[in-house]
């Protein structure tokens, strides 16, 4: 199964980034999780702002993000998850599930929005 991840924050994240300084955690977790999944046999490949640093590390690939659509075109890909980037759902990926990752917490807003119907 074929896992990606889509990362667009701007500052450098590559599999040595855990290694060399401090990173906030919903990075520290898509590194981890990431890496989890390949031991578990997943293919898992996260796009992202990995100038310089393209390749594998602990079995996870990294690309930079702006490789992402030739890549849906040219694989098949099984899970798409989008970390925190809510406009990259507008682009049309081949993907068989695509997954929102949020780590802020919009719950409030919906309840007011539910609650006032």
């Amino acid at each position: 199964m074929k896992i990606i991840f889509l990362t667009p924050v701007s500052r450098k994240i590559s599999g040595k980034t855990l290694l060399e300084e401090p990173i906030g955690g919903t990075h520290s977790v898509l590194i981890n999780l990431a890496e989890n999944l390949v031991k578990q046999n997943y293919d898992v490949t996260i796009f992202c702002n990995c100038t310089g640093e393209e390749g594998f590390y602990n079995g996870v690939e990294y690309l930079q993000s702006n490789k992402i659509i030739r890549y849906c075109k040219e694989n098949e890909v099984d899970i798409f998850v989008c970390v925190a980037a809510e406009l990259t759902l507008k682009v049309p990926l081949k993907v068989k599930k695509t997954v929102l990752w949020l780590h802020n917490d919009y719950s409030p807003y919906w309840h007011n929005e539910l609650s006032d119907q």
